[in-house]
Order: C-alpha cells, then sequence, then structure tokens
C-alpha cells in the first residue's frame, strides 16, 4: 500500500516535469536528472500527447495575459495593449476550442489591440479575430470548393459559434 502511494507520487512529479520539458520551461538535460528513463517509459504515448495539447493551450492562455500588460507603444507605432475585455473574450474561446478538441491555432496581436487566432491546413484556412471594440470576425473555409463559413459579432456569442466549432475540428 504504502510503495504504492510512493510510485503515484513520482508519477505525478513526473508529470510535472514532462510537462515543463513539453513547455520548454525546463531543459531536457534537467528533466532527465530529476526523472529516470524507467518512470518516464510509463507513460502511454496517448497520455504524452494529451500532456503535450494541454501545455499548448496553457501557452496561448500565457500569451494572452502577457498580452493584456503590454506598455504603451509596445510596437514602436504607438501599439495598445488589448483591452480586459478583449483578453476575456479571447480565454472564453479558447476554454471552448479546448473542449470540442480543436487544433491549437497560431496566435498573434495587432497593434489596435486586436487578437487573432489562425489555422490552416492545405487548402483550407479559418481565422477569428477580435477587436477593440468587442466585434468578433470568424472565417472558415474547408477546401476552394465549399462555401466558406463567415460570421461577424458583436460580442462574444459562444451559441452563434456553434458552426465554426463544428466545423474547426477539420483542421487537426
Amino acid at each position: 500500500m504504502e510503495m504504492q502511494m510512493n510510485r503515484t507520487m513520482i508519477s505525478r512529479s513526473s508529470a510535472f516535469v514532462a510537462l515543463a520539458v513539453a513547455t520548454a520551461s525546463l531543459p531536457v538535460q534537467s528533466a532527465s536528472a530529476t526523472v529516470s528513463n524507467t518512470v518516464m517509459h510509463h507513460m502511454s504515448s496517448a497520455d504524452w500527447q494529451a500532456m503535450r495539447e494541454t501545455a499548448g493551450w496553457s501557452r496561448l492562455r500565457s500569451k494572452l495575459v502577457r498580452w493584456k500588460h503590454l506598455p504603451s507603444d509596445w510596437d514602436g507605432n504607438d501599439g495598445v495593449a488589448p483591452s480586459c475585455d478583449t483578453t476575456d473574450a479571447c480565454s472564453a474561446f479558447l476554454e471552448e476550442l479546448q473542449h470540442v478538441e480543436a487544433p491549437l491555432p497560431e496566435a498573434m496581436v495587432a497593434g489596435d489591440g486586436e487578437v487573432s487566432y489562425e489555422w490552416s491546413k492545405g487548402e483550407a484556412f479559418a481565422s477569428a479575430s477580435f477587436t477593440a471594440d468587442g466585434a468578433i470576425f470568424i472565417f472558415l473555409r474547408e477546401t476552394e470548393k465549399t462555401i466558406p463559413l463567415r460570421l461577424e459579432l458583436s460580442s462574444l456569442d459562444l451559441a452563434a459559434l456553434n458552426p465554426f466549432f463544428q466545423r474547426i475540428g477539420a483542421f487537426a
């Protein structure tokens, strides 16, 4: 019983170290000194992939926090940080994307405080832009032959975004 508890504690510790490696916040050399190869081999490839995906979503959320605190003129062109309303809408959007198991998007911030996410795969392209005034612009095209999805919302409405959430899985 006690031995099993210790093994569980080691496995949890290993998972945190592996997560730190996956997010590049801990060098691999430090991780190998911290976690034995035996423990790392107990992780299935599905567990490892799930941990890497979780780390990816965490990095996206961390970007939002950093962007919210950008200084004035951060881009040398009078750039402004995204507003709290913009970053809050983006956070809710990211939560829903993760919930529907969407692929990780590329994230970017513009000098006017707009936050955008993009996906591309072959001919397919999708984007979601969150403007400083609260508007949200969605575009999704699976192939040149399909009719693109275009949505323009004055504020975040997750129910109105369902057609997007249903189709974004094509980018996996």
